[in-house]
């Protein structure tokens, strides 16, 4: 998609029918967009109506959701291209670190299983991922001088927990600029594993009525838990899950804080945003979102390993 916006900085203007602005910003950045936050700066504007005289009369350029593409769509492309564009911008880093692994798509069957795991139609955009790969993996960093860390320049995707292992060497002091990093375990791993072997499987500390809050997500932790599944193990101390919504028939991605121990501290995004925002962190475009977007429920406890960007409508995680 970068070779449609190339040259121009889009300020994201107007209210869009049925999703949100910031939704529409991590969608914007994850196509590979250049995304500003200053109309004195854009040069276009993306906008749900092209029409609209306000807009017309600046003489910009004018885009709208149509030239974004479908959602996910292409994902793993995308990522390829972010990938590369970062290797191009990182060519004076002797040492920098680029990594992508992942398995072949998921077929019929796969998909079928994981439906019964989720007790309803595998959502959309979980499939359009499913349809793409199966266990993805992907780091590009910088670590310090003198340092070396090995890890598969391609070909498969790193173990399960692989990146959620305290021991591993992407953890030990060794890096000095993170700027990306996905870590998803084969659809297996993730949906059809018992429910003991899970690393977010906190059911038994909580009595089955108990109400959880998660933001605006109340729900019954004798339903919670059966339908959290360990999704993104990208950081040893914060991970994301998903959680299978009976109710809406659709998936919330809950984030994981102190080793899966807090589930409770950040408002549940959907699995686009997510993997949206993610892909956007590997394009670079804007300092530091090459992380997660992170709202937390309270902003007097606010956890200080997150931090606000002045200007982002996300709050991004540091993993440093």
């Amino acid at each position: 998609m970068t070779d449609v916006f190339e040259g121009y900085r889009l300020y994201v203007s107007g209210k869009f029918p049925g999703i949100q602005k910031d939704e529409v910003w991590a969608w914007l950045l994850g196509a590979g967009a250049h995304g500003v936050t200053s109309k004195s700066v854009a040069n276009a504007y993306l906008c749900p109506d092209p029409t609209d005289p306000k807009l017309v009369a600046t003489g910009k350029k004018l885009f709208t959701l149509a030239d974004l593409g479908e959602p996910l769509v292409g994902y793993l492309d995308r990522l390829k291209a972010a990938i590369e564009s970062r290797r191009v911008d990182l060519k004076h880093h002797k040492n920098a670190l680029f990594h992508l692994g992942y398995g072949p798509p998921a077929d019929d069957a796969l998909i079928a299983r994981v439906e019964a795991a989720l007790g309803f139609p595998v959502p959309a955009d979980l499939l359009t991922l499913m349809r793409h790969f199966n266990g993805l993996s992907a780091v590009v960093a910088v670590p310090k001088r003198g340092t070396t860390i090995e890890l598969p320049q391609d070909g498969a995707p790193l173990p399960y927990a692989g990146l959620a292992d305290l021991n591993h060497p992407l953890w030990q002091g060794k890096i000095d600029w993170l700027i990306g990093t996905v870590a998803l375990p084969t659809w297996e791993e993730i949906f059809l594993r018992p429910q003991s072997a899970r690393i977010c499987d906190l059911g038994g500390t909580r009595p089955d009525k108990e109400i959880v809050k998660i933001g605006s997500l109340k729900v019954k932790a004798g339903d919670l838990f059966p339908r959290l599944f360990a999704f993104d193990l990208y950081h040893h101390f914060g991970g994301a899950a998903v959680f299978a919504d009976p109710k809406a028939k659709d998936l919330k991605v809950i984030y994981a804080f102190d080793y899966w121990a807090d589930i409770t501290s950040a408002h549940p995004v959907s699995l686009r945003t997510y993997m949206e925002s993610v892909l956007a962190g590997f394009w670079g475009r804007i300092a530091h979102a090459g992380q997660r977007p992170i709202k937390p429920v309270s902003k007097t406890a606010w956890p200080t390993y997150i931090r606000n960007i002045h200007g982002a409508p996300y709050i991004f995680i540091e993993l440093k």
